[in-house]
């Protein structure tokens, strides 16, 4: 079996420096390549595209052919295209199609050549489908990202093109031969009868040995110190982080304090909240080595992410296995897109008000150090047996052998 993958990859570091790239999108592209090359024992064919904003965002027009390492095994090729308004959509759509369609002829006596595009955006959708209609092969969809209550649909050109993007992304999905959605209400609601392995994301074990960093005993002495509330992903009312920082205005005692880190358009909201209260504290972006080794200290880490949001049925919180496998408590609201098995590893916020979530808040700081130990150990050690990359490769791997 030959394995293609198309998707908007780079190394962690450099996904750090370019303010287009996603970090929770990156890392899931990441840990699926390695975690699948582990289960076949071989290199996957890698194309990716450089994830810039389009000019004039970025200062970059034309985007070179270069590589990157981005697997034990694994290089990935990013392909050449044009930055510019529209022509950057049809350029990476021809260049995904014409690396394909000679990769697919050079493998042409391959007994099975599977071609993975990570999301169905317009051009990695329609590259892939065109490609492998023309010189054969199986193609499967990771739908981790809809635009589903994220497009605006706002001015005549650019609401015309999210328009036209969305309908294609929401119907192209049935022309796959099977799908990897992160949620099941993704593959229930838009590709009913296709085979579909819900895989909302996963850890690597080189991740879960970092938490060593910190010990029991100075874990300990920061919770006798001061209670640390822990936030860590995208600024936008998506997440919730207004609500977060509402909720904890409303405790008053000078012991807590809260930690955020990210990116996003809530950033100002951030820096005024930090400006009028001095137990907030805002880190900015660091590394997700750093981040880990600062959600393994804090008291509890929050994800506020409302639940009231139609995106919350197709999207999974990526942060809550990075704070699963910190070892710490963690409370989040009860979304959609949660799978049940969760739950007992999770104290849930059904209140989704600032009033409700301090309350909880409140309520988990107040147990003893011994009792929140034993809870996050507890939901530590799900996510190690159960949500480890070599573990979701092989059960991909699996899944596409039997296509």
């Amino acid at each position: 079996m030959k394995i293609a993958f198309v998707g908007s990859i780079v190394s962690e570091k450099l996904c750090l420096q370019l303010p287009a790239c996603s970090v929770a999108g990156n890392k899931y592209q990441l840990g699926l390549i390695r975690g699948l090359e582990k289960a076949v024992g071989q290199p996957l064919h890698v194309i990716s595209v450089w994830p810039i904003a389009v000019y004039p965002h970025s200062r970059t027009i034309f985007s070179p052919r270069r590589t990157y390492h981005v697997g034990n095994l694994t290089t990935a090729r990013l392909i050449p295209f044009i930055n510019l308004p529209i022509l950057k959509q049809v350029t990476i759509l021809l260049s995904i199609f014409l690396h394909l369609v000679v990769w697919l002829w050079r493998e042409r006596k391959s007994d099975k050549r599977i071609v993975l595009v990570y999301n169905v955006f317009a051009p990695f959708s329609l590259a892939v489908l065109g490609a492998t209609a023309l010189m054969g092969g199986r193609t499967v969809a990771v739908v981790a990202d809809l635009r589903y209550d994220v497009y605006d649909f706002k001015g005549i050109v650019h609401g015309l093109l999210q328009r036209i993007d969305f309908f294609i992304q929401t119907h192209v999905i049935t022309r796959f031969a099977a799908i990897i959605p992160l949620t099941r209400q993704i593959a229930q609601d838009f590709a009913p009868r296709r085979p579909a392995l819900v895989i909302e994301g996963g850890v690597e074990n080189r991740e879960i040995k970092q938490i060593g960093i910190c010990t029991i005993k100075s874990i300990q002495k920061t919770y006798l110190d001061k209670k640390i509330i822990f936030y860590s992903g995208a600024l936008n009312d998506i997440n919730g982080v207004d609500l977060l920082i509402s909720a904890f205005r409303l405790l008053s005692d000078l012991q807590y304090s809260l930690h955020i880190y990210g990116r996003g358009p809530a950033e100002p909201i951030v820096y005024k909240a930090v400006a009028q209260d001095k137990r907030i504290f805002y880190g900015g972006v660091l590394s997700n080595s750093e981040i880990m080794r600062k959600q393994s200290q804090a008291t509890v880490l929050v994800n506020p992410r409302p639940s009231y949001r139609e995106i919350t049925k197709y999207t999974f919180p990526s942060k809550l296995l990075e704070y699963l496998i910190s070892g710490r408590p963690t409370i989040t609201t009860v979304l959609s897109g949660i799978p049940e098995e969760y739950y007992p590893y999770l104290y849930l916020v059904y209140d989704e008000t600032p009033n409700g979530l301090a309350q909880v808040i409140q309520e988990i700081c107040s147990k003893n150090f011994d009792e929140l130990k034993e809870f996050g150990q507890r939901a530590r050690t799900f996510i190690f047996k159960n949500k480890n990359w070599e573990y979701q490769g092989k059960r991909i791997y699996d899944f596409i052998c039997n296509l």
